[in-house]
């Protein structure tokens, strides 16, 4: 007979992990960052929004941005955040 814990069954949330920004813009109130590992937050008024992936979305079309790549599939979060820093960018620096 054998006996098994239970305690595997419980889901821990994950640690936040201190992972410092690498670049960040700022669009229409949205504060958007690409941490260390690649992950993009969006906050808006110092909270941050979850899921990530409409609100970038949302801001591609404000800022003209293609949500697919060049041969015609979606970008993942990780892509589209990092174009749309690139663009806030590009219009800051004009």
């Amino acid at each position: 007979k054998r006996t098994f814990s239970l305690r595997w069954l419980l889901k821990k949330p994950p640690r936040p992990r201190d992972l410092n920004p690498v670049k960040e813009v700022s669009f229409q109130g949205h504060v958007i960052r690409e941490l260390e590992s690649g992950t993009i937050e969006v906050e808006l008024d110092g909270q941050k929004l979850l899921p990530v992936k409409p609100v970038l979305r949302e801001l591609a079309v404000r800022l003209n941005v293609s949500l697919v790549n060049p041969n015609g599939n979606a970008l993942n979060t990780r892509q589209l955040g990092s174009q749309i820093i690139k663009s806030v960018q590009e219009l800051a620096a004009r």
